[in-house]
């Protein structure tokens, strides 16, 4: 059997609404990876580097009682919140026969979720990613 390869264009997005603007319409992030990229037949191909790192500061208070110089600061509660993602999007393709396209969808190859391990080596390289 010869070796046969397969090109792939790829374009992935990751959209998010962050918050209300006017008229209560949503404003909304949006990150695109883009790439091209060669594999085997039966290949997985990884797209990562989306990333979303949010920084929120809120705080609580008591109106007017947290005004009150010296003690105000007791009566309020200042906090801030930290968050961190990264997606990483995984395409194994295969080359199918016009003949196998037409089958039966409950005949056709089932692949199997990756492993663990696997699953494991890809955090751990996508948070160094995240730390240079």
């Amino acid at each position: 059997m010869t070796k046969r390869d397969i090109t792939l264009d790829i374009n992935a997005e990751v959209s998010d609404v962050v918050a209300r603007g006017e008229s209560n319409l949503p404003v909304v992030t949006r990150r695109v990876a883009q790439g091209t990229v060669r594999i085997d037949d039966g290949g997985t191909a990884i797209v990562a580097g989306l990333s979303d790192e949010r920084w929120q500061s809120n705080q609580n208070k008591i109106p007017g009682a947290s005004d009150i110089a010296i003690i105000g600061h007791l009566l309020r509660n200042d906090g801030e919140k930290e968050s961190s993602r990264q997606l990483a999007t995984f395409v194994t393709v295969h080359i199918v026969s016009e003949t196998s396209v037409n089958e039966d969808k409950t005949q056709r190859l089932l692949i199997e979720p990756v492993g663990k391990e696997f699953e494991e080596a890809i955090k751990e390289s996508l948070t160094h990613v995240g730390k240079r």
